[in-house]
């Protein structure tokens, strides 16, 4: 059986990471619709990354996201997690949208401060929308997320 991830080596003698979305894998948190794998993640030299894939993945039987927790319910918005770099700002950007704000600045002042001095950061918001689609978004240091 083929692995979902792991390491492989290339022609260049590099290795690169491969991780292949699949409901197996990570589970099945909407049946039947098509769904986005994303990965912020950061270089030794601490250069950050965002890799998306939009490719449709295997849908298998169905299962049902976890319950958010009550604190994480914003109005119609629930915010499952946000990260500023490895700063847990979930409780900031609750705060933030039940006050009526949806644009979700990736700035140190609006965040609690900067969590890593002369560290790049990634802003990371994984939510449900008033839809009901999650999503999950991510911005380099002085952009801003729109939650939509």
């Amino acid at each position: 059986m083929k692995s979902n991830y792991g390491v492989r080596f290339n022609s260049a003698g590099g290795a690169e990471l491969f991780i292949t979305p699949s409901d197996n894998l990570f589970g099945d948190p909407l049946s039947g619709q098509t769904k986005t794998f994303a990965l912020a993640y950061r270089f030794a030299n601490g250069i950050p990354q965002l890799a998306v894939s939009r490719e449709e993945v295997e849908t298998v039987g169905s299962s049902t996201a976890s319950s958010p927790q009550a604190e994480n319910w914003a109005g119609d918005y629930v915010i499952y997690a946000a990260y500023y770099f490895t700063r847990d700002v979930t409780s900031l950007v609750v705060a933030m949208v039940r006050s009526g704000v949806y644009t979700i600045p990736a700035l140190d002042g609006s965040l609690g401060g900067d969590p890593a001095v002369g560290t790049y950061k990634v802003l990371t918001i994984l939510y449900r929308n008033p839809s009901g689609v999650y999503r999950l978004r991510a911005i380099c240091e002085f952009g801003q997320i729109q939650l939509t």
